[in-house]
């Protein structure tokens, strides 16, 4: 077997314990993919213990998962005794399983800070973050980041496998994503090269092409992951139903299901109908098998049914009979059997969700001991909602379209999607814009020469996006809003003389930029170097805004009210 092993000095070690990095070849990635099955299956990783009524077979999923994962280049896992995952006070992100594995080890000095760390600008890292993001940041290893910048003993040809490499150093991220219930999306850079974003939620992390991370790096090193906080917008459907028609909350994502071939024909009706056992067993297999590619094997367990969706189901350990070789294929299918169904289908792929068997919602107690874990994770991940006023009514019948809904979501979790996300617009900040305009109009009387001699020209207003503009002197990520004045009036010489104001609103942060026509004008008199370019372009930006082009104009009667309240204030 060929492969290579770096491991670190003293100073950086673990508690006497040595860590290693291994690059395999590729033949060897089957062994390590069952190699894993085997270790989940025995319980010697997190998430290996299933609930009382049986096994899942991972078999026919661990190929699956290693090329989807990457897994197939390398799959590092180490024991860790100290359990060093990242604090749950950190926004309760997780990058490994909460046990006493982990899939790196890491120094003694990273117990605090981990692998995360902030930018100085996280905008800086070139990934396409919506406005109106919160909690952006960009992780990156300090470490690891020596190892891609120093070129060590990883790969054979350290330029010509910087992608190999970079995909080694990202795998603990990967992996987290794609065992905790993050739905990934895929698409083309300005490198060429794929950038990937892994959604849960509202919550989403971008890990970009090794080019870009390398390119984009500064004082802190190579970003390998840029977090932030937005919500998506909800996905429509152009989806024709004929005859019965889903509930209006639910036809969205059942047309999608459909489209996207993970619901039976015989499921395409009766929407609002309690779902049987047979019919979820039947969901199950359709999505297992258009994500294996190949058709599932069956068993015959059961002694009142021989419907074929059903023993594939019982082959993958995923339902099990009701006791006495029957399984009760017509039973209506409850909320906390649908749980356990769902969560056994998602561990089918090889992947975990995290959960401590701890549900949030105010009826958890009535939650069945066997189906407590499962309800807890398909809350975390997403995949089940409650039914109102935080309640789950575990109890309660599970209808047809909740049961497509939610074996879409778990198709959305398996198989990544193409293009970025469609990030929902955060609503503008309200403003008063008249009161704006008359501090700015306030400004400009209270500084003439002549005030009395005041003819206010034009006054233009409104929301300034500085999305893509140089973020030097001003945030290119902020919410704007700007108003340029145009007045006439007596200078010191006493000619009338016709001069543009401009007044920009800082809504994020409340602060004012005053006249910047001016200031900036000034600034480029008495900077030098980078700054007088700098200022430069907020000159540009100012008169573009004294032109009005960008901005709406007010009326003729509402310049005139503005000013007669400025001049009555100055008046008394």
């Amino acid at each position: 077997m060929d492969y290579k092993i770096w491991y670190t000095e003293d100073s950086i070690n673990c508690n006497e314990r040595k860590v290693c990095f291994v690059k395999r070849k590729k033949f060897l990635a089957r062994v390590l993919s069952l190699s894993l099955a085997l270790l989940l299956c025995t319980g010697l990783l997190p998430g290996a213990a299933l609930a009382a009524e049986g096994e899942v077979d991972y078999s026919k999923m661990t190929e699956k998962f290693a090329e989807d994962t990457g897994e197939a280049k390398t799959w590092p896992i180490y024991q860790d005794m100290e359990n060093w995952n990242l604090r749950v006070s950190d926004e309760g992100r997780k990058y490994f399983q909460d046990s006493g594995w982990e899939y790196m080890l890491y120094p003694a000095f990273y117990k605090e800070v981990f692998m995360h760390g902030t930018l100085k600008d996280p905008y800086d890292a070139g990934v396409d973050i919506p406005r109106g993001a919160t909690e952006v940041y960009a992780d990156y290893y300090w470490m690891l980041t020596q190892h891609f910048e120093a070129g060590l003993n990883l790969v054979e040809d350290y330029e010509n496998d910087k992608e190999l490499l970079f995909d080694y150093l990202t795998m603990p991220f990967r992996y987290y994503f794609s065992t905790c219930g993050y739905a990934k999306r895929v698409y083309t850079d300005e490198y060429g090269l794929e950038e990937a974003v892994y959604s849960k939620g509202d919550d989403h992390f971008v890990i970009p092409s090794w080019k870009k991370a390398q390119a984009v790096k500064n004082e802190s090193g190579v970003v390998y992951v840029v977090h932030f906080k937005c919500p998506v917008a909800a996905e429509t459907t152009a989806h024709t139903f004929t005859g019965e028609q889903p509930s209006s909350w639910a036809k969205d994502q059942v047309g999608l299901a459909i489209d996207a071939g993970i619901v039976p024909q015989s499921l395409q009706s009766r929407y609002t109908d309690t779902t049987t056992r047979a019919d979820f067993c039947a969901l199950v297999v359709t999505l297992i098998e258009k994500y294996a590619g190949e058709e599932l094997p069956a068993e015959e367990p059961f002694t009142d049914t021989d419907d074929l969706n059903v023993r594939k189901a019982a082959w993958l350990g995923i339902v099990q009979g009701v006791g006495n070789g029957a399984f009760n294929p017509d039973g209506e299918l409850t909320r906390e059997q649908a749980a356990t169904m769902l969560e056994r289908t998602y561990r089918a792929s090889l992947r975990i969700l995290q959960g401590n068997g701890t549900s949030g919602f105010a009826d958890a107690s009535s939650v069945s001991n066997w189906a407590a874990d499962a309800v807890a994770k398909m809350e975390n991940s997403g995949i089940m909602n409650g039914v109102g006023s935080n309640q789950f009514k575990p109890q309660d019948s599970y209808s047809r379209e909740q049961s497509i809904m939610t074996m879409f979501r778990l198709y959305r979790l398996f198989l990544p999607a193409e293009g970025r996300p469609v990030y929902q617009e955060a609503a503008p900040t309200e403003v008063d814009a008249m009161g704006l305009a008359q501090i700015g109009l306030d400004y400009i009387y209270t500084r003439l020469k002549v005030p009395s001699s005041m003819e206010v020209l034009r006054i233009c207003h409104g929301y300034y996006d500085r999305t893509g503009l140089s973020d030097a002197v001003f945030s290119d990520t902020d919410e704007y809003y700007a108003v340029s004045i145009m007045v006439k009036a007596m200078n010191s010489l006493g000619g009338m003389v016709t001069d543009s104001y401009v007044f920009l609103f800082n809504l994020t942060t409340g602060e004012t930029e005053y006249d910047l026509i001016h200031r900036a004008e000034d600034n480029i008199d008495y900077a030098w170097g980078a700054s007088k370019l700098n200022w430069m372009d907020i000159l540009n930006e100012a008169l573009q805004l004294a032109g009005g082009g960008q901005l709406n104009e007010f009326s003729r009667e509402e310049v005139d009210e503005l000013v007669r309240q400025v001049i009555e204030k100055h008046a008394s």
